[in-house]
């Protein structure tokens, strides 16, 4: 029995694999792809400055926040970036444009950018030039739920011609821009046609062949890879609390364990800097992560068959250590059992 997620990640390389998922499938083919572990995933935006609880529930006025109500005092990248270096983390990730359709660069084909803001910072280009500083691999989350552009906040397709124009646009303004950005994450991919999807891909390859694609037009966003989000929020709330740290550690576990790279996400202030508690969260996952080597117990390793009696070991203390929940001590200790 396989431990199961219910995640996607599409186009990265597994940490400690050959293989390719999703979108670079079938067009990384030849070219070398970056060997992804574990990454911040910064969720910035109007959303931090309204206090609406969105965590992949409320999306009340989302679309419709005036651009003016984004005005940080303090907005500063290399922070984000020196904070994934020191947690160890190999890439990160920003959401360049969230579903509410608010774009973090200067994009031409849109009002609803940070140039309409008090701020009126390239964000992307920032934070793309502070990870290039710091040794991190950038990437950009690009979402294809626009409450904004689109006209209401829709989950599902079919795009029309004329949201897809702006979409392709967008992204081709991105790579044309930003040529440094090594992962491409596409959300909602589920929205497009097969033929759209292909496009698009094919779009971003032909302008930044080393970028790496995420996303996948067959299913949406949030398999074959692991993530969870330091504090209980996407987006930074004064009254969220952080994450128990035995829950993070425990999805972070199982991402090694099958494979998949890992992401977690944090919500910088209204300020724009990570703040100090998100900051001692990373810390301590990063302590837990050297002290515990075996925290990939969770799945039978690939290669050479492992001594079973070492496997229940290594599972056993991950439970008692309270990392793993009882189910999955369970299900992992029938696996090897069975294997015998």
């Amino acid at each position: 029995m396989k431990t199961t997620l219910l995640y996607l990640l599409a186009g990265w390389l597994a940490a400690g694999t050959s293989a390719t998922f999703g979108a670079d499938a079938a067009t990384s083919k030849g070219q070398t792809q970056p060997n992804l572990r574990c990454g911040l995933f910064v969720h910035w935006g109007l959303v931090t400055f309204t206090g609406d609880p969105y965590r992949g529930g409320s999306t009340k006025n989302i679309g419709q926040v005036p651009t003016a109500r984004f005005a940080p005092t303090g907005f500063d990248p290399r922070q984000w970036a020196q904070v994934a270096k020191r947690a160890g983390m190999d890439f990160a990730m920003l959401n360049a444009k969230f579903e509410d359709g608010f774009a973090f660069w200067p994009s031409k084909h849109s009002d609803y950018t940070v140039a309409n803001t008090p701020l009126k910072a390239d964000v992307v280009g920032e934070f793309i030039a502070a990870c290039k500083a710091e040794g991190v691999l950038p990437g950009i989350f690009y979402s294809l739920i626009d409450a904004h552009n689109e006209g209401a906040f829709r989950e599902k397709g079919p795009v029309g011609p004329p949201f897809f124009d702006l979409i392709k646009k967008q992204l081709i303004e991105l790579h044309t821009r930003y040529p440094d950005i090594r992962i491409q994450a596409i959300d909602m991919a589920t929205k497009l046609s097969k033929s759209q999807f292909d496009d698009l891909c094919a779009t971003v390859k032909q302008l930044n062949p080393q970028c790496t694609i995420l996303g996948d037009q067959k299913a949406p966003w949030g398999q074959n890879f692991g993530y969870d989000t330091v504090i209980k929020s996407w987006f930074w709330r004064s009254d969220t609390s952080l994450t128990p740290m035995a829950q993070i550690f425990n999805k972070y576990s199982k991402a090694m364990a099958n494979g998949w790279p890992f992401l977690l996400s944090v919500g910088p202030d209204q300020g724009g800097r990570i703040p100090d508690d998100q900051i001692r969260a990373l810390m301590e996952l990063k302590e837990l992560i050297a002290a515990n080597p075996t925290s990939t117990a969770l799945a039978a390793p690939t290669g050479a068959k492992a001594n079973p009696a070492e496997r229940l070991k290594q599972v056993k203390e991950l439970y008692e250590k309270g990392l793993i929940p009882k189910e999955d001590y369970d299900k992992k200790v029938k696996e090897i059992i069975d294997s015998l």
